[in-house]
C-alpha cells in the first residue's frame, strides 16, 4: 500500500482526485463518463482493496487501453563512467541472484499495477518491452486473421 494525503489523475476520458481527511475519511471527486461525483468515503466501511477495485472498474468501463512506464524503470547502468564508480557494486549486481531477485521484484509490481488493458511497464532489462511488443505483434496478427477469413 503507498501512503498518500492527496492524489488526482487526469485523461481525456476520466478525472479522479482522491484526498484523505483525518486516517478514517477519504474525499474523491470524479468524472468517469457520467459528469462529476463528489462523495466522502467512511475508510472504516470499505476496505483499501475494496475501493481500488470499485474504481478500477469504473476506470476500465470508459477507457481504451494504456501502456504507463515510470521514469525509474531502467537500471541497466550502460554508461562506462557509471560502470567504474560503482565497481564491485556493479559487479554484483550483475550476478545471478541479485539481478533475478530484482526482475521478479519488479515483474510483481507491474502485474500488480496492471489492469486489464492498462499496463504498468517496468523492468531492469528490455525483456518488458520485447514481451509487450511480441504480444501486441501477436494480437495485431490474430486480427488481420480473422479479418480476411471474413472476406
Amino acid at each position: 500500500m503507498i501512503d498518500f494525503d492527496e492524489l488526482e489523475i487526469e485523461t481525456n476520458r476520466f478525472m479522479l482526485k482522491l484526498s484523505r481527511q483525518p486516517k478514517t475519511r477519504l474525499n474523491m471527486s470524479r468524472n468517469v463518463g457520467n459528469g462529476k461525483q463528489t462523495k466522502t468515503l467512511s475508510m472504516a466501511q470499505y476496505e483499501d482493496e475494496k475501493i481500488s477495485q470499485m474504481l478500477n472498474q469504473e476506470i476500465i468501463k470508459v477507457s481504451q487501453s494504456s501502456i504507463f512506464f515510470p521514469t525509474f524503470r531502467r537500471i541497466e547502468g550502460t554508461d562506462k563512467p557509471l560502470k567504474k564508480e560503482m565497481g564491485e557494486l556493479y559487479e554484483a549486481f550483475l550476478q545471478e541472484k541479485i539481478y533475478h531477485g530484482l526482475e521478479n521484484a519488479f515483474s510483481d509490481l507491474s502485474n500488480y499495477l496492471s489492469v486489464e488493458t492498462h499496463q504498468f511497464v517496468t523492468s531492469i532489462s528490455t525483456d518488458d518491452i520485447t514481451r509487450l511488443l511480441t504480444k501486441q505483434y501477436a494480437d495485431i496478427s490474430e486480427r488481420i486473421n480473422q479479418l480476411q477469413n471474413e472476406l
